[in-house]
């Protein structure tokens, strides 16, 4: 045998060694590539249906029955409004003023 065919050989076997763990990096890549976009798209439909009940709760005529059922609140109206200058001032008479800690004082 020669010496070329020998090398030539060599190097066939060393090129098909590296082209099949190319490939099989490539294969492993492109399942977690799969994965990856599966779990986007489950991302993606939670996201929806997320935003579909939230829209469902934040709805402004049920949340007034809720509010009218276990609170008992019912809307103002527009007699109930006061300006600020309407409301009572709030004095505190007979109480002693506020007195700021002071940490040298010797109690």
């Amino acid at each position: 045998m020669r010496k070329s065919t020998l090398i030539f050989t060599l190097i066939a076997l060393v090129l098909g060694v590296v082209n099949y763990t190319v490939k099989q990096r490539v294969i492993s890549i492109e399942q977690s590539l799969i994965l990856a976009q599966s779990d986007i798209r489950k991302t993606e439909e939670t996201l929806q249906l997320l935003g579909a009940e939230w829209s469902y709760l934040n709805e402004p005529s049920r949340l007034q029955m809720l509010v009218e059922t276990h609170l008992g609140a019912i809307p103002l109206k527009g007699t109930q409004l006061v300006s600020y200058e309407q409301l009572p001032s709030r004095t505190f008479e007979g109480s002693e003023p506020l007195r700021l800690a002071n940490f040298s004082d010797s109690r």
